[in-house]
């Protein structure tokens, strides 16, 4: 797809140099070269039929017409790359916010075995603290309340405290990498987001800059047509006001197809300035 979107200003910069060559220009190198009364009318006719048999201008319409055809192409390609890529981003985002739901779920249940931990630490805790208080001789007591907890012995008692406290560390922990891994799927669906956004850009982009080329491209191909039908015309005139018509038109022409490789510069100008096809 970047080769492709690479291409379009290739494309471009390829038309654009068309003009540029010698004996492209119609009225640099025919209109200012006559006097252009009839005294001139055979050197005229000499001149539009090399014009018209000069390889560059068949070619110059012809690759204003393909290029046009590979713009739409292009176009067509990018828009389908665009209905599939918005499909994929719509599923990846809607099973990341599934994945976010069982992260959060996760860590709500983590939370739940944590403030269930704390619960049964604080009771040994408690226990402890009573034992500490009580003759070690009283050891029915002592018992007593151990068995409460389930707990056979003091040095069983602080184990099981211990074991606790890394349990909870260790559920923190966990809780702290399901957080990393929602933060992540969250900066995932920022990213894909952004990326559908810039690629429907992209696709705007280049609908909006078709139909420049389109019309650049129609023109140079009417601009070649008239001409061939002026040189025609110009082989068969006889009287001197067709021929002064004649060179009327030709000098209105001129003028025409100037202008028209000033627009294609100036449109090349703004394919590039677009930032699309850089």
């Amino acid at each position: 797809m970047a080769e492709r979107v690479h291409g379009l200003r290739r494309d471009g910069q390829d038309i654009a140099r068309c003009p540029q060559g010698r004996d492209i220009v119609l009225w640099r190198n025919i209109v200012q070269r006559l006097d252009w009364d009839e005294a001139h009318f055979e050197e005229a006719k000499a001149l539009i039929t090399k014009y018209l048999q000069d390889p560059a201008g068949p070619r110059l319409a012809a690759g204003s017409s393909n290029a046009s055809q590979r713009y739409t192409d292009n176009r067509r390609s990018v828009s389908q790359y665009q209905t599939d890529f918005s499909g994929f981003v719509s599923n990846m985002r809607d099973e990341n916010r599934q994945a976010q739901i069982r992260l959060q779920g996760n860590i709500d249940k983590l939370n739940a075995d944590i403030d269930r931990y704390n619960s049964a630490g604080e009771q040994i805790k408690r226990a402890l603290s009573q034992i500490a208080g009580i003759p070690s001789w009283m050891t029915w007591l002592i018992a007593e309340i151990l068995d409460a907890l389930g707990i056979a012995s003091v040095d069983d008692a602080r184990k099981a405290l211990d074991a606790n406290y890394a349990e909870q560390r260790r559920l923190r922990d966990e809780i702290e990498s399901v957080q990393r891994e929602k933060e992540r799927m969250n900066q995932m669906d920022a990213d894909l987001a952004r990326a559908n956004d810039t690629l429907t850009r992209l696709n705007r982009g280049i609908t909006d800059l078709i139909p420049g080329l389109d019309s650049l491209a129609k023109e140079w191909a009417n601009y070649h047509h008239d001409i061939v039908l002026i040189q025609q015309d110009m082989v068969a005139a006889g009287d001197s006001a067709t021929k002064r018509s004649l060179i009327t038109r030709l000098k209105l022409m001129g003028g025409s197809v100037d202008a028209l490789v000033a627009g294609m510069s100036s449109y090349i100008k703004i394919v590039e300035g677009s930032g699309f096809f850089k």
